[in-house]
């Protein structure tokens, strides 16, 4: 079995385990805690689409507010702006940068609003972490019945 990087549990925080169950190349990944309160268990048909299951993380919505300046952090994707620095990509583009925008990175990423931990406050730059899981910043909450 070729070498699969694997994420620590989602539920716990302990390694994930991998075992080939077959010849056939289908894996089986479980967390190692045997105390893990949920326990979960991922059987892909081959180590790669196993792997991306495991890996795979949901966003939580939440309502955020920048701790720096209170503004509310609403995620929403913006293929003009760079996901590393922020800014718009037609100041990556240019030779010479205008002063406000002289943290622009080497390259430009566009921003599509994938599972992320950090945010970036649209109103005073500073970036943040909500927890430890993935978050979206979102408007309101939908109400559950």
């Amino acid at each position: 079995m070729s070498e699969i990087k694997l994420l620590p549990c989602p539920f716990c925080g302990a390694p994930g385990d991998a075992a080939e169950i077959s010849l056939d190349g289908k894996l089986w990944i479980e967390c190692s805690d045997a105390e893990c309160p949920i326990s979960p268990q991922i059987l892909g048909d081959n180590p790669l689409d196993a792997s991306e299951t495991w890996n795979a993380r949901a966003a939580i919505d939440m309502i955020i507010h920048c701790p720096s300046c209170g503004v509310q952090h609403v995620d929403e994707p913006k293929p003009s702006e760079c996901k590393n620095c922020g800014t718009p990509k037609y100041y990556h583009d240019l030779a010479v940068v205008p002063e406000e925008y002289r943290g622009v990175c080497d390259v430009f990423e566009p921003w599509l609003n994938e599972p992320h931990k950090k945010h970036r406050c649209g109103n005073c730059n500073l970036v943040f972490k909500t927890a430890g899981v993935p978050t979206n910043g979102v408007k309101s909450l939908a109400e559950v019945s």
